[in-house]
């Protein structure tokens, strides 16, 4: 297959392959940013130094277009064409999602015989254009994304619009074909306070990270903004593997510089993994077949928590550099985000990525491991190591109470956001919020019984009398919290209830149960 890894060389120990020559191999231009420990030694593994992934990545997609130069002149000329290229052309080019796509595509479409993707034309069309477009200088430092990054250094983004693309209406063709293909919509011109959010945001996330953010940034080459509505409208972000160098960013919560720094860091690790992918033995190839394990995400609710080898890793990668970020903003000085008054709370707390990357490092050892090849093992030993130099004392193993809660509160909270009233509800909507919350109030209070939690039992039943909210969704969302702040306040370590493991179960059937009729109701 045109898309699987190819292997290359490198350190078995990441962590002792770590800071050798560093400095020697930046490229001038780039500022040494100041730093911890922990961003010292995550950027500079090989598992998180873009200088190395990138230049494999060069090297990567540099035989797969002299492959297809034997059938395309376009690919040939800008093969012959980045022989000539400084290292940054090369790197703006190969980062390009257009001219990735166009190789992919037309490598799979050269080597089968069958349409896929862009056209065989357009492939050549678009190679040919890249091409011309080294020649014109578009591709140098001072030149590719000038005016519009989200920074002033050579690594940063460039920042999707209309007008940029009217230089190569060619690229611009394809670029809204595979997003297209890949997405509900296509890219949203910003506006100017929305350019300065993703600046803003870019400048915070580096203030707190340095080294770790650069470096995840540095494979985030196109920055685009989408408008919430419509199939967009649960998406907060997003990032694809077949569309490599481009990050996608709601419009919606951009006034805060918070949740602009998480989300561009979270995705920005989502297109590094997805360049480290390209280059290493990271999953089998056969990962995703039917048949394959998959990894059950208490945290998200049953539409969207069954999770392949490949999305696991993926998100185990983010949830431990989100730890990171989060455990430093919380034990960051007051003057250090000084000039970013907007509450920190819009990013993700310290413990729920703690608790969530603990949990994906568990079962992807006990579930996926043989779906992971040499790479992606190393990968998550690595990482498993960085997170237990930032969490002391991680989760017991098989816990699941915390992240089941996790769930049975946000979905409480998206009831909540309904704004159901009384006079505008259905009796339907209305009667089944109550038979759910009747059945999970009788759930817990045979739970705490069993446990002989008499006065924990005596608290809730005395909490629940008190609940008097008339509007439906508010009187569900409100129980549900009584609910889980009882069976917090019971469980012995915040884990786990204790006894035979049959309650941990208990609960764990409850929340599965209610979220499967939840999801009914919520898509009526």
């Amino acid at each position: 297959m045109v898309e699987q890894s190819e292997t290359v060389e490198w350190a078995s120990d990441p962590i002792a392959a770590s800071g050798s020559g560093e400095e020697a191999r930046r490229p001038a231009g780039e500022t040494k940013p100041s730093g911890s420990s922990m961003d010292d030694v995550v950027a500079a593994s090989p598992l998180g130094d873009h200088l190395y992934i990138n230049r494999q990545l060069d090297q990567c997609f540099r035989r797969r277009l002299a492959t297809l130069a034997s059938s395309l002149e376009g690919a040939k000329r800008l093969m012959l064409r980045l022989e000539a290229a400084s290292e940054y052309e090369r790197y703006r080019v190969i980062g390009s999602t257009v001219v990735r796509c166009a190789i992919q595509h037309g490598l799979r479409q050269v080597e089968t015989g069958q349409p896929y993707g862009l056209p065989i034309a357009d492939c050549d069309a678009v190679l040919a254009a890249t091409a011309n477009s080294i020649n014109a200088g578009r591709f140098g430092d001072a030149t590719w994304g000038a005016g519009r990054r989200i920074g002033d250094q050579i690594y940063h983004g460039a920042i999707w619009s209309s007008q940029s693309e009217a230089e190569d209406p060619v690229s611009a063709k394809a670029l809204d074909f595979v997003v297209r293909d890949n997405y509900p919509g296509g890219p949203s011109d910003p506006s100017a306070s929305e350019i300065d959010a993703l600046r803003r945001g870019a400048r915070l996330l580096e203030a707190l990270l340095p080294k770790v953010a650069r470096s995840a940034l540095a494979h985030a080459h196109s920055i685009v903004i989408f408008r919430s509505g419509g199939a967009w409208q649960r998406t907060a972000s997003s990032s694809e593997f077949r569309l490599g160098g481009t990050i996608f960013l709601s419009s919606k919560y951009l006034s805060n510089p918070w949740w602009v720094a998480e989300h561009l860091f979270h995705e920005a690790l989502h297109q590094q993994m997805y360049d480290f992918r390209h280059t290493h033995l990271l999953l089998t190839a056969d990962f995703d077949r039917d048949d394959a394990p998959r990894i059950v995400s208490l945290w998200n609710s049953p539409d969207s928590n069954r999770w392949d080898a490949h999305r696991s890793l993926a998100a185990f990668h983010v949830y431990v550099h989100l730890a990171l970020l989060s455990r430093l903003i919380e034990q960051r000085p007051p003057a250090k985000a000084s000039s970013f008054p907007t509450d920190p709370m819009r990013m993700i707390a310290s413990t729920v990525a703690y608790q969530r990357a603990h949990y994906l490092a568990e079962h992807l050892k006990a579930e996926c491991w043989n779906e992971l090849g040499p790479a992606g093992k190393v990968f998550v030993l690595f990482y498993t190591r960085v997170l237990q130099s930032i969490d002391i004392r991680p989760p017991p193993p098989a816990a699941s109470l915390h992240l089941l809660l996790n769930r049975y509160l946000r979905e409480a909270r998206r009831v909540d956001a309904l704004g159901l009233k009384v006079e505008l509800v259905s009796n339907n909507a209305r009667l089944e919020l109550e038979k759910l919350a009747a059945g999970e109030t009788r759930d817990v209070k045979y739970i705490l019984a069993a446990l002989q939690k008499t006065q924990a039992l005596d608290d809730f039943e005395a909490a629940l009398a008190e609940v008097d909210e008339r509007d439906p969704a508010k009187r569900f969302a409100a129980i549900r919290d009584l609910i889980a702040k009882t069976l917090r306040e019971v469980s012995i370590d915040g884990y786990s209830l204790g006894g035979s493991g049959q309650v941990d179960g208990a609960i764990r059937a409850m929340v599965e149960t209610s979220s499967d009729q939840l999801k009914v109701l919520l898509a009526a």
